[in-house]
């Protein structure tokens, strides 16, 4: 039930997202997908695609984002199985999602766990470091600002430099 052997490429001709809802192709019109998806017995939302059930925040997070990497998991930043909204979604190594998981939610238990970054260059995942949660999104901020004039490895030292 995953989607790891699914491309963002094919995804996107049977499904989009609009105002984060998610939409599936019918004939020649989008239609929105009921309730996000149908109820897993795991607690996570599904839609059936080519007779498999996917999860539907790994279908958003690569209709977003793109494909994903096989040592990640798409993770729930609230913890919360149902809630697929884009901005409620985090990428995470397996290893982080655990370790988030056996501490609690960040959110709702003040857990000062780490994050995973990962940038996407040339259409490929590239991991630029693990950070505390407030470094986190100071060095999501630099590296979209900079990808444009730098390369991945100037990006790379330079938010080591600054957030470390």
């Amino acid at each position: 039930m995953e989607t790891t052997e699914l491309k963002q490429e094919e995804l996107k001709e049977y499904f989009c997202i609009i105002d984060n809802e998610l939409y599936r192709a019918r004939g020649n019109k989008w239609v929105i997908v009921k309730n996000g998806g149908t109820d897993h017995s795991d607690g996570y939302k599904v839609v059936q695609f080519k007779n498999k059930k996917i999860r539907v925040h790994r279908l958003k997070w690569v209709l977003t984002y793109g494909d994903i990497d096989e040592e990640m998991v798409v993770d729930h930043i609230n913890g919360d199985k149902s809630d697929n909204r884009v901005d409620n979604l985090q990428l995470l190594s397996s290893r982080d999602n655990t370790n988030k998981g056996s501490k609690g939610d960040s959110r709702r238990n003040g857990w000062s766990g780490k994050k995973s970054l990962t940038v996407y260059v040339d259409g490929k995942m590239k991991h630029l470091g693990v950070f505390e949660y407030d470094n986190y999104y100071k060095a999501q901020d630099l590296c979209h600002s900079l990808k444009e004039i730098l390369s991945f490895k100037d990006i790379k030292d330079l938010i080591g430099r600054i957030v470390y």
